[in-house]
């Protein structure tokens, strides 16, 4: 709940007057240095605990850590600091740090606020946070402020009592006639950038990426048991809870790791602990949601004016959910049956749970709400798949979703009437009729046709079997074949091998390019060392029902796929010589890594491969 309630957060705070500048999301495990422990002290909260004990105690001993979550890209707290300002603009920084605890019913971009802020606290086993933000007040204005704030247990001091909500800052005094309160102002302007660069919540503001928030949680229990922290011990504790953090973002953010071209702020995830950046698991190489990323770019630009009814797409199926009564889209499903008709083990995947028949279901924010668990499909073979919901409809879905996020309840909604009649001028239950279209759509997949081995480059077939006739023999064109024009078909993952050399592709990024796509290739490759130095071929690769047909179109002028760029990991350890046309790569080392650009036109299926020229200068082996 942690990773998701904080990653909301950020993505509704985007700064959404650009969505190529991007967004900043990162979460730091530190041990608090002496320097910082004393900023803390002098600087932040002073000698006033009352009502707060334990951050008393905390702050004492001689070390303390933190986690620190942090968004840059984004435009942070804005508006005013008062909670009672009179302002037409946003008022976020009041209804972060003034009004603690906040309402389901309040909306934002990506939805209901559910638990929000209050994850922050429960994270902490002193109930504190230290809250920086760069953004602009209620006159849009830039400012940069700095406070503190706690949600602790009420509490009774010289016999009143309290709520056990406390906040650090500069000491204000407001007279409202024979009324005179005292409560903390942020800290702002110089001083506030000092305090926070001592903190180390400056990181990840620069030049493109100005404005943000970063907030501190000290003392973080990491030993909670929870979706993302586990039941663990002291020692590498936080370090594992950093490990399922990383993890977690995977899970429920993979659409973010995709780079597709989706009219959305991209964004950069970085988990760090004690300064050891942690890598976060590539979707695309987890064997559970390959195929759920299968399904999503299916989803992606499909419009079909057939309702509640399958069309095969070469990856699969595919159908637009709607309701009749009233007539309205409620959005798109797309189901692929698994590799080798078997369901994936949980110990293989970030999902951590078997996948056999799930679909992830999906909103605006394009964060997975839940993985869910529908019927044995109708063909009886396990499967995944992705629904995302229609933008109109997202709303709807939203405000059904309970604090934690975590599902679609009809309930929930049932008796918002107000709501429904906003949606569709009826008091009938949209999400009710979403998982009853969901479960007849899954019951009904035996009567679709081919099966997927069937089927598994069929789309690209026809479009072939159309243009050039009998080009491709026993592919027969249809009239009515499906357009999914702006979606990529790429073979995922392929891995070959020889007696001397073997090498992995797969794919690690999708963007459009007139009239196709642009796929990034990753290619790890192995030659022994007593093969070296080798020269590396490269070939992308057309697939349809019978094989590899890149020859074939090359001959009859067809569209093929072109190699524009090679690019080395660093370090570097290859020789690369242009035209890219018949780029020369000469590898000197035993394991080389490296990226490959290569234009895809559309309606095709494609792969890159890989020859060998060995010893080069010295007598050549080719393979």
């Amino acid at each position: 709940m942690f990773t998701r309630e904080t990653l909301q957060n950020s993505w509704d705070a985007r700064d959404t007057t650009s969505t190529d500048d991007g967004v900043t999301f990162a979460l730091d495990f530190r041990e608090l240095t002496q320097l910082q422990l004393d900023e803390l002290r002098n600087s932040v909260f002073g000698n006033d605990f009352v009502g707060i004990d334990e951050l008393k105690i905390a702050l004492e001993g001689n070390s303390l850590d933190a986690l620190c979550i942090s968004d840059s890209g984004t435009h942070g707290l804005r508006g005013p600091s008062k909670a009672n300002a009179a302002t037409e603009g946003p008022t976020d920084f009041s209804s972060f740090i003034r009004n603690i605890g906040r309402s389901d019913s309040k909306t934002l971009a990506g939805g209901t606020y559910g638990f929000g802020k209050g994850v922050f606290f429960i994270a902490s086993k002193v109930h504190t946070v230290v809250v920086y933000t760069r953004t602009t007040d209620e006159n849009d204005q830039r400012v940069n402020r700095l406070i503190a704030m706690a949600n602790a247990d009420d509490f009774t001091d010289n016999g009143i009592s309290y709520t056990g909500r406390h906040w650090w800052g500069e000491r204000a005094v407001e007279n409202t006639g024979k009324e005179r309160t005292e409560y903390a102002e942020p800290i702002i302007g110089s001083k506030a950038d000092e305090i926070a660069a001592v903190l180390g919540l400056d990181t990840y503001f620069d030049e493109k990426r100005p404005t943000g928030t970063s907030i501190m949680v000290l003392a973080p229990d990491v030993s909670s048991k929870g979706e993302d922290s586990g039941s663990v011990n002291d020692g590498e504790a936080s370090r594992q809870v950093m490990r399922q953090i990383a993890d977690s973002l995977t899970r429920w953010a993979w659409p973010h790791m995709l780079e597709i071209d989706t009219g959305m702020d991209p964004i950069d995830f970085i988990v760090n602990h004690k300064n050891e950046r942690l890598k976060i698991t590539d979707p695309d190489r987890d064997p559970a949601l390959r195929r759920f990323i299968d399904a999503y770019m299916a989803t992606l630009n499909y419009n079909s004016p057939e309702h509640n009814t399958w069309k095969q797409d070469f990856r699969g199926r595919i159908a637009t959910v709607a309701a009749a009564r009233p007539k309205k889209v409620l959005g798109v499903v797309s189901l692929i049956d698994l590799d080798d008709g078997k369901p994936i083990s949980a110990d293989d995947t970030v999902i951590n749970r078997d996948i056999s028949s799930h679909i992830a279901t999906i909103r605006n924010p394009r964060m997975i709400v839940e993985y869910y668990n529908a019927r044995e499909s109708g063909t009886g073979k396990p499967y995944c798949g992705v629904f995302i919901a229609d933008p109109e409809a997202d709303k709807i879905f939203a405000r059904s979703e309970p604090a934690a996020h975590h599902q679609w309840n009809h309930e929930t909604i049932a008796h918002d009437h107000r709501l429904l009649k906003e949606f569709w001028g009826s008091t009938h239950n949209p999400v009710k009729i979403f998982q009853t279209r969901l479960k007849s759509l899954v019951k009904s997949t035996e009567t679709i046709g081919p099966s997927r081995a069937q089927s598994k480059h069929f789309k690209a077939a026809t479009e072939l079997s159309n243009s050039f006739g009998s080009l491709i023999a026993n592919a027969s064109g249809q009239g009515n074949a499906i357009s999914i024009a702006s979606n990529a078909k790429v073979s995922k993952s392929k891995k070959a091998s020889s007696k001397n050399a073997t090498y992995d592709t797969a794919v690690t990024g999708i963007k459009n390019a007139e009239n196709g796509t642009v796929v990034t290739f990753s290619v790890t490759v192995q030659i022994p060392t007593s093969k070296l130095p080798a020269r590396i071929h490269l070939e992308p690769a057309v697939f349809s029902d019978q094989g590899n047909i890149y020859k074939t179109l090359e001959s009859v002028g067809g569209p093929i796929p072109e190699i524009l760029k090679v690019t080395q990991d660093s370090p570097s350890t290859l020789n690369v010589v242009e035209p890219l046309t018949d780029p020369e790569i000469i590898a000197a080392t035993e394991k080389s890594v490296f990226r490959v650009d290569v234009y895809q036109p559309a309606d095709t299926a494609i792969a890159l491969q890989l020859s060998f020229t060995y010893n080069v200068g010295e007598t050549t082996n080719n393979e």
